[in-house]
């Protein structure tokens, strides 16, 4: 076993590293063509108000939909509700989306519709739920007390020293992660 640890290690820090760098696309995509996509065209009739019985401002809800359904289904656009209704200029209300604006919501969906899970707040306000699994895992050599989620702020006495972790810290924490879920 000793032997196959060095290895172990290697695979997970590469197939950690690639996670990563796939993720980091994807917020990225995200937040430069989808969020704003939802926040300027869906938000103000699908958060608070719930017209139809769905809300756009957290993926749960877009999963769980409204009325007629799940509003997507990840990484099938011909079978979300959502993607049918801005191709057909059925929403938003007031208008329509540009083409360059309904491509990138299809290709959103059909990437498997990636959220960010670690956003502080919904778009609604309400803040997102912290897992002991989170607290665990991904903050744990940094403080929690005063944690928000996604701003990585924490008490404002807390040396700047204790609340980073380096890439290396982060890949160690994340092999003994996975090697702890293979035992």
């Amino acid at each position: 076993m000793k032997q196959l640890l060095p290895g172990i290690l290697l695979v997970s820090t590469c197939l950690t590293a690639q996670t990563q760098d796939r993720t980091s696309e994807k917020r990225e995509f995200f937040e430069k063509h989808v969020r704003p996509v939802l926040a300027q065209n869906c938000f103000a009739c699908h958060t608070n108000s719930k017209m139809a019985g769905l809300r756009l401002d957290s993926r749960e809800d877009i999963l769980k939909g409204g009325k007629s359904g799940p509003a997507i289904v990840p990484g099938d656009p011909d079978k979300s509700l959502l993607v049918a209704a801005i191709r057909e200029a059925r929403m938003p209300k007031d208008g329509h989306l540009q083409p360059n604006q309904i491509e990138d919501l299809v290709s959103w969906v059909k990437d498997g519709a990636y959220w960010p899970e670690n956003a502080a707040t919904q778009a609604g306000g309400k803040p997102y739920t912290i897992t002991q699994a989170a607290l665990s895992c991904t903050y744990a050599i940094a403080p929690t007390s005063g944690l928000a989620i996604g701003a990585r702020s924490v008490d404002p006495g807390t040396p700047p020293s204790e609340t980073k972790t380096s890439p290396v810290v982060t890949i160690v924490i994340a092999s003994a992660a996975m090697l702890n879920a293979v035992r």
